[in-house]
């Protein structure tokens, strides 16, 4: 069946580096919109996953969603992965995400960095609400060399009022990352 595919997204990434100060604080905000298919029109609003990018806003929120299979909250919600091929492509369309965050240079060599992202629906279902959840992440850098720096970086996602129990449990993680650049 012919479709017309009328579908926007967007992502606004803005903030500001206190040069002066020893730290070089950041202080950072976030938008991205992807929309989501509304079922009262011929057209299909959904954004395109080619187009999205992922895991851009961390792997948590691109595996949480995508990899727990058929107890995954979503389907249940709203048709969130409509342009999906592939099982595990983080699928995302209809989302918009909040963010504000923070970074700076801790002392040498070690930096830091805070964020915290609001997630929303752009379209659900009737009776739905579009609150997707809250997603904090942390992540602390030591920087050994121009070449080689250690990280350890943290995550979590608690559920908005979209979920019911049981699929409303946080999801976490945590991991440690060597860069080694060459």
């Amino acid at each position: 069946a012919n479709q017309d595919q009328d579908a926007w997204g967007c992502k606004l990434d803005a903030g500001y580096t206190f040069k002066q100060v020893v730290m070089k604080p950041r202080l950072y905000v976030g938008y991205a919109f992807m929309s989501g298919d509304d079922a009262n029109t011929n057209d299909n609003e959904g954004w395109d996953v080619f187009y999205g990018g992922w895991p851009q806003f961390g792997d948590l929120l691109a595996w949480k969603y995508v990899n727990i299979g058929p107890a995954n909250a979503l389907a249940n919600v709203y048709n969130y992965n409509g342009q999906s091929s592939t099982s595990g492509e983080a699928p995302y369309s209809n989302l918009k995400i909040a963010t504000i965050g923070a970074s700076a240079n801790l002392i040498e060599d070690f930096s830091v960095k805070i964020s915290y992202s609001n997630l929303k629906f752009d379209q659900t279902y009737v009776g739905i609400d579009d609150d997707l959840g809250d997603y904090y992440q942390a992540k602390l850098c030591y920087k050994y060399n121009k070449n080689l720096s250690f990280a350890l970086y943290s995550a979590l996602i608690d559920p908005g009022k979209a979920f019911s129990a049981p699929a409303d449990d946080n999801a976490t993680e945590v991991y440690w990352e060597t860069m080694y650049k060459f």
